[in-house]
């Protein structure tokens, strides 16, 4: 049985805000039922330890977030949350089980065009790195931002808030398990699968051997960067992880990106996939 250090899991598509780094096709899927949330973990459970509430969307826009965590716990599974610290409210549950690491986009927080607005959202943001750090949790904090010329004001926010010297060069810890990570842009995929005529070229990923994801309409898709469908493998309302894996076309791609060459167009101008082509030889 194929095992996999995460799954990501869309509970929703809909996070509130317009990022000019994020794909504008948003609230299209809507809420995962919690049924559905419940068949895709009693299946994921099997295959993973972990599962990622993200591909688009932010989980904590969710008023009944709780209830989603509470069938991870029924199933032992660990949770990974990514938001945009928009809605970190009431922030407590979140230092505990099953979550294991919040993953907060600063990025997302800087493209909101009122000052006043922004400043509160960091000050919850902060107020919840400075409660972990006085905490015993175990949940990691990752304050996530991209290598962008525009963030040096965000870097400016980022001293004075904890009082040390932090750069767009390296990640940087704040404290324990709170860490600033400086990670790569890149640009979504969107065009249609159907955009390319080769259908055979060199490339490398990880998708479908470390992850895979879950939309919010329950179509499975190889990737987290597929936000669109454009690769939908099945659908875990009626298809078991099993029966979705033993596709041909799953196979396809998994044999695929072991040999080093690409099967899928859409993956061909990948900007996400394209940093692990030097694994190329």
């Amino acid at each position: 049985m194929m095992k996999f250090q995460k799954i990501y899991i869309e509970i929703s598509d809909i996070c509130g805000l317009d990022c000019s780094f994020c794909p504008s096709m948003k609230n299209t899927r809507g809420k995962m039922p919690l049924w559905l949330f419940q068949k895709a973990l009693k299946d994921c459970s099997s295959y993973t330890k972990l599962i990622a509430l993200h591909i688009l969307g932010d989980p904590l826009k969710m008023p009944n977030i709780r209830e989603y965590l509470a069938i991870a716990t029924n199933y032992n599974l660990n949770v990974e949350i990514t938001t945009s610290g928009v809605y970190l409210n009431e922030f407590e549950f979140l230092l505990k089980s099953p979550i294991r690491q919040v993953n907060i986009s600063l990025d997302a927080v800087m493209e909101i065009k009122s000052s006043h607005l922004r400043k509160q959202i960091f000050r919850k943001i902060f107020d919840f790195c400075r409660t972990r750090m006085e905490s015993q949790s175990e949940v990691f904090i990752n304050l996530r931002i991209q290598k962008r010329a525009q963030n040096k004001e965000l870097l400016n926010i980022l001293q004075e808030e904890f009082k040390m010297p932090i750069s767009l060069d390296s990640n940087t810890r704040i404290g324990k398990k709170t860490i600033i990570v400086v990670r790569e842009p890149f640009l979504w995929n969107l065009e249609s699968a159907k955009s390319h005529h080769i259908k055979h070229t060199k490339g490398f990923c990880y998708a479908l051997q470390t992850h895979f994801g879950i939309l919010a309409n329950g179509d499975v898709v190889p990737c987290c960067i597929d936000v669109g469908g454009n690769i939908i493998l099945g659908n875990i309302a009626k298809d078991s992880i099993a029966t979705i894996f033993n596709s041909n076309r799953t196979k396809s791609m998994i044999k695929g990106f072991k040999s080093g060459i690409i099967v899928e167009s859409f993956c061909i101008d990948c900007s996400f996939r394209k940093q692990f082509d030097w694994f190329i030889v």
